[in-house]
C-alpha cells in the first residue's frame, strides 16, 4: 500500500482492519521492549463506512527488533495470498540481508477482520496472536549460494545496519 505523509487512504474493510492489526502489533513490540521502524504518519478510513479516520504509521508491513532478533512481517492486500516474515539474529546492530522470506501461518486472521466494524478487542487479540507466532517462529533460512550451470558459488555474508 503506497502512501505519502499525511495522506488519507480509503481502504476496504479487510485492509482497514489488517492495517489496524499491524499498528497494534507495533504497540505490543514497543511494550515488550523492542524497537520498531516507523513510517511517516498517514490516515486510514474504511471506505464502506466513511466514518472514523485513524492516524497510523504502518501499512502492510512492519520491521522491528526484539531480544536480539530482527523481524520483518508483511501481509498481502489479498488475504488469500501468503503472508511472509523474516526472523534473523542481530550482530552488532546489523542483520543478515540474505535471510529468506518464510511463509507465515494465518492463525491470527479472523472472520471479524472482513466485517465493517471489528472491535478494538478483536484487533488487539489478533495482534497478540500474531506477535506470539512471530516470536515462536523458526528463524529464516540464510541463502548465500547462487546456483550456476555446473557449480555453486558461495557469496560472502552481507550485513545491513539496522537504523531504528
Amino acid at each position: 500500500m503506497y502512501h505519502t505523509k499525511g495522506q488519507t487512504l480509503h481502504l476496504t474493510s479487510s485492509q482497514y482492519n489488517m492495517t489496524r492489526v499491524i499498528n497494534a502489533l507495533a504497540r505490543i513490540v514497543k511494550r515488550e521492549g523492542g524497537a520498531v521502524q516507523s513510517e511517516e504518519p498517514f490516515y486510514i478510513v474504511n471506505r464502506h463506512l466513511n466514518g472514523d479516520i485513524v492516524c497510523v504509521k504502518h501499512s502492510t508491513y512492519l520491521s522491528f527488533t526484539l531480544d536480539g532478533m530482527y523481524y520483518y512481517y508483511q501481509f498481502d492486500e489479498n488475504p488469500f495470498f501468503p503472508f511472509y516474515y523474516i526472523k534473523t539474529a542481530v550482530f552488532d546492530g546489523k542483520r543478515d540481508k540474505d535471510a529468506c522470506l518464510m511463509e507465515c501461518n494465518k492463525e491470527w486472521l479472523r472472520d471479524e477482520l472482513f466485517s465493517f466494524r471489528a472491535s478494538e478487542y478483536i484487533i488487539r487479540n489478533c495482534a497478540r496472536i500474531l506477535f506470539n507466532s512471530l516470536v515462536t517462529a523458526k528463524p529464516s533460512v540464510i541463502r548465500r549460494d547462487t546456483k550456476r550451470v555446473v557449480t555453486t558459488v558461495t557469496a560472502p555474508q552481507r550485513l545491513e545496519k539496522i537504523t531504528f
